[in-house]
């Protein structure tokens, strides 16, 4: 409905097609690609991964990730963070902690402003070389049907789509857009 697509979206998707077809290598690849832009529910992803692989270290090192004050799940996170930490000797959770700071390089959220702020200025606009340039005049009309008929199109104008860029820039939040997603507790049992 004119809405850019977001690239964390993208990822996202893309990424639980793959963990659908038993492709989990590249499905990980893939929410890593969308957690650069700071999405939560990617990392969120991630850990999971790590922690269906029993690797708790790394499980926790990446949602250590989330600031859980931005988090609606901030409650679940904790609970799962915790049950992770009681299950890591200190040399493990010594080495979480060393893992999340190097995380924080790409992946913590100034990483994620900066890669954000890549993205857009690495946009191309009706083929302009003025990289992350959105013109003023610029309109796109998107036709619903491949018809003339500008009733079933759609127009986007330059102004909107800077909107759009300067909100996932600088007033990221991730929101699903097909309804809300509630994380299930997880259970981990203790191996013989």
């Amino acid at each position: 409905m004119g809405d850019i697509v977001k690239p964390d979206f993208e990822h996202i998707r893309l990424g639980l097609e793959d963990s659908k077809k038993g492709k989990d290598e590249s499905a990980l690849k893939r929410f890593k690609a969308a957690a650069r832009y700071g999405n939560y529910y990617a990392i969120t992803l991630i850990s999971v991964n790590y922690i269906n692989q029993k690797d708790f270290v790394n499980a926790l090192a990446w949602l250590k990730l989330i600031d859980l004050s931005r988090s609606e799940q901030k409650d679940l996170i904790s609970d799962t963070m915790n049950l992770l930490a009681k299950k890591l000797s200190p040399q493990q959770s010594a080495n979480a902690n060393q893992i999340h700071q190097e995380l924080v390089a790409t992946y913590g959220h100034e990483a994620a402003l900066a890669y954000r702020e890549s993205w857009k200025n690495r946009l191309q606009f009706t083929g302009s070389k003025i990289r992350g340039r959105v013109p003023d005049n610029l309109t796109i009309v998107l036709e619903a049907d491949g018809s003339i008929d500008r009733t079933a199109s759609i127009s986007v104008t330059g102004h909107e789509i800077k909107a759009q860029l300067d909100q996932f820039v600088y007033e990221y939040s991730f929101d699903i857009p097909l309804g809300q997603v509630i994380l299930e507790p997880v259970e981990m049992l203790d191996q013989p």
